[in-house]
């Protein structure tokens, strides 16, 4: 999670810290967000809906756990929330030509000037086993690269 500080995040939390009572302090000593981004659904996408303040967005996309969204209803109806679906794939299907030139264009000045990293752990051939149960774990790279 320190890599997010180095990007600008101001506060990172785990899934398991948003459930406890110190979360829900620290989201009414901080304000509530108007934006929450879900990639996970499932109990994540409750709790990151749960913190949105009035008329705040929830926008869900990759479905990594293959789970359902479960958004309670009051902050549905109490908070009027809006929940959203972001698709890549589609977008980039839907874009023209000079948009999706445009977002090359924009990564590839991101990658050259160093405001982009990807994060690879690499681990010998050898210890796949470790490699895989690495890449599960919470705050480690998602990607591992066995060689």
């Amino acid at each position: 999670m320190n890599h997010l500080h180095g990007h600008g995040a101001t506060i990172v939390v785990t899934d398991e810290f948003a459930r406890t009572p110190d979360f829900t302090k620290l989201i009414a000593d901080l304000g509530a967000p108007k934006l929450a981004l879900n990639s996970v659904g499932g109990r994540a996408a409750t709790v990151v809906a749960s913190t949105l303040g009035e008329d705040g967005t929830l926008v869900s996309f990759g479905g990594m756990a293959s789970s359902s969204v479960d958004v309670p209803l009051s902050a549905l109806v109490e908070k009027n929330i809006t929940v959203r679906g972001f698709s890549f794939a589609k977008w980039f299907a839907a874009a023209s030509p000079a948009e999706r030139e445009e977002l090359v264009a924009k990564c590839v000045d991101d990658a050259r000037e160093n405001r982009c990293q990807v994060l690879l752990a690499r681990e010998p051939f050898g210890d796949f086993e470790y490699a895989l149960k690495r890449s599960l774990q919470a705050g480690e790279p998602k990607v591992v690269l066995v060689m």
